[in-house]
């Protein structure tokens, strides 16, 4: 059975990013010490980071002015790249196939409310039980051990325009693996 559960800002995995034309989630993969301050590279849905929705962004109260977003060539998976006055621990990943069934959570901010953690189950490669909505787009998809196995995409919509909040498709971390080590280093 699939529960929610509200966590405060400061223990979330999660965080907001948002634009002129809307909101996503995003979470950080990489941070590293720059003259002032922290280079910190975080992961969001592809199609939030578009020529379509430039910056600017706002991510963790930092402005994020200039085009600093880097789309993989056929997943909807970005990596953009602020500068923050604090340090922020990357999530750690596990790129790897999900079995069916699997148990998985998500963060996200719905509708740029949150953040909150959803629990759900894997419904294979890519689908997800975890309940989602419209602003949990890049959230990270986790597994019991807290690790990163995916990305939220896309909500399920039927052919009537109704969201299906009790589904989703997401990105398994391993089909982005090698070009997101090639990325980050």
């Amino acid at each position: 059975m699939a529960s929610s559960l509200s966590i405060p800002p400061q223990s979330s995995p999660a965080l907001l990013i948002e634009s002129e034309f809307g909101s996503a989630t995003a979470w950080v993969v990489d941070c590293r010490p720059a003259e002032d301050g922290y280079d910190v590279t975080v992961v969001t849905a592809g199609h939030f980071v578009t020529p379509d929705n430039p910056p600017p962004y706002v991510l963790d109260g930092s402005l994020v002015t200039h085009d600093t977003g880097k789309t993989h060539p056929t997943e909807d998976f970005a990596l953009v790249t602020f500068r923050s006055s604090h340090y922020m621990t990357p999530l750690p990943l596990d790129p790897r196939p999900l079995v069916y069934g699997e148990e998985l959570t998500l963060d996200g901010f719905p509708e740029g409310e949150g953040p909150y953690r959803r629990g759900g189950f894997s419904g294979g490669d890519i689908r997800t039980s975890t309940p989602a909505w419209p602003g949990d787009s890049g959230g990270p998809i986790s597994d019991t051990d807290g690790e990163v196995v995916g990305i939220l995409v896309q909500v399920i919509v039927t052919p009537w325009g109704d969201i299906v909040s009790f589904a989703a498709e997401m990105v398994p971390l391993v089909s982005v693996n090698e070009w997101l080590r090639e990325e980050l280093q």
